[in-house]
């Protein structure tokens, strides 16, 4: 007879195919053990962060519980958004985070301007923050977290195919979501704004201004917004229509 179908969503960086037997971590073991009250027989989805999804049962469990992969697949990426964020107000990164991985964010770009600058430290936490959002939102592809960089180096990392925005309150007003072309970046000025040369940098780089509503936001809402507009768009490329 089967076992239950547990509504847990693990993530398992590292690579597992179909028949492989895995064992998890000491914080895994006790979610799926204690928490979910697993037993040997029950099913549980995962999925490495990189795009495999697979379906494990349940062999063992104890301080460490052991699962057996019954199917992978691989997901590909309807669309690949970028988000190159400046600095916003103390003690406001950490739910940002958290919100563009749920959207399915697939890189954030941490940048340093002439007005604000990032507290070193944080990417380590931030990946933390960005697993447990992929686990609740049940997605393939973890968001990564990229180091700090100055604007002129974030924007050179950025691949040369990506369809280029600039959030800015004098930008034009917010189109109708669309299909996401396949790359796109997103830039959100810091808390202190862009100086003129930074915004003479970007532009000459192929940013389009693009004012996300009818007032001034702060950095961490623009980051969530233009997340949003991008996220219902590439929806609308995996349903085939918007």
């Amino acid at each position: 007879m089967p076992g239950r179908e547990l509504p847990a969503y693990l993530h398992l960086p590292g690579s597992f195919a179909s028949g492989q037997v895995v064992e998890l971590s000491e914080s895994d073991s006790h979610y799926v053990a204690r928490v979910c009250r697993a037993g040997a027989g029950d099913r549980v989805r995962a999925t490495d962060g990189c795009g495999r999804v697979a379906v494990f049962e349940i062999v063992a469990t104890g301080a460490r519980v052991r699962m057996h992969c019954l199917e992978s697949d691989q997901v590909a990426r309807a669309s690949e958004a970028w988000v190159l964020c400046g600095a916003p107000d103390e003690g406001r990164a950490d739910w940002m985070i958290e919100k563009l991985a749920e959207l399915g964010v697939a890189r954030f770009q941490p940048v340093d301007s002439e007005r604000s600058r990032w507290r070193t430290g944080r990417t380590e936490r931030w990946r933390r923050v960005a697993s447990a959002a992929l686990r609740q939102s049940q997605q393939a592809h973890v968001l990564e977290i990229g180091e700090v960089l100055p604007l002129e180096a974030a924007l050179a990392i950025v691949p040369a195919d990506a369809s280029r925005w600039s959030a800015e309150v004098a930008g034009d007003l917010l189109d109708p979501p669309r299909p996401a072309p396949a790359r796109v970046a997103g830039l959100i000025g810091p808390a202190g704004g862009w100086t003129d040369p930074e915004q003479q940098l970007w532009a000459r780089k192929g940013y389009r201004p693009l004012r996300l509503a009818g007032a001034r936001l702060r950095t961490e809402t623009a980051a969530v917004a233009w997340a949003a507009w991008w996220a219902l768009g590439a929806a609308g490329v995996r349903a085939g229509s918007i």
